[in-house]
Parts: structure tokens; C-alpha cells; sequence
């Protein structure tokens, strides 16, 4: 579980990166969850955009997912959540 100053740190990270993963109408699949999982290997932080076209509660829909991929919720801002997750071998960033 990240505590507030490690969060905050994320944050600051995140803040210049672009989002890789673009959710739209299909909303949760085996495939989206995949690519996430990929995403989340090789970058650790990644940024998710809603689309306009997502027809799904963005809240339950980000806790739904980042449960799935077993990484932590930095932020849900606006149409932009980011998540967390450490690599299991050779972590990239240091918080």
C-alpha cells in the first residue's frame, strides 16, 4: 500500500507522461486487461484515458481494474487515472 509522500512522488512522475492505455466504449476485456498487465511490466506507472465514448462508472471501473492487475491506484483525476504497480524483478522507479 503507497503512503501519501509516495503517492505524491508518483504523481510528479506522472504528471509529463502520456496515457498508453485508451478506454472507450468496449469498456473491461480480456484484452484491455492484457495490454494493462503488458503496460504495467514494462513501465511500472501508467496513465489510462477514458474516452468520451466509455460508457462505464469511471471510480468502480479503475477499482475494478487495478484489482485485477493487482497494482495501486496513484490517481483518478478528470478522464485520467494512473496506476502503480513495482516490477517483480527490476523495479525502474525508486519511491
Amino acid at each position: 500500500m503507497l503512503n501519501s509522500k509516495q503517492k505524491q512522488e508518483l504523481k510528479r512522475l506522472a504528471h509529463s507522461m502520456k496515457a498508453i492505455i485508451m478506454i472507450g466504449k468496449k469498456g473491461l476485456s480480456e484484452n484491455l486487461t492484457k495490454e494493462l498487465e503488458a503496460a504495467l511490466l514494462a513501465h511500472e506507472l501508467v496513465k489510462i484515458k477514458f474516452l468520451e465514448s466509455a460508457a462505464e462508472d469511471q471510480e468502480a471501473f479503475v477499482e475494478t481494474l487495478s484489482k485485477q492487475v493487482k497494482a495501486e491506484l496513484v490517481e483518478n483525476r478528470g478522464h485520467i487515472a494512473t496506476l502503480y504497480r513495482r516490477h517483480p524483478e527490476k523495479p525502474k522507479i525508486e519511491i
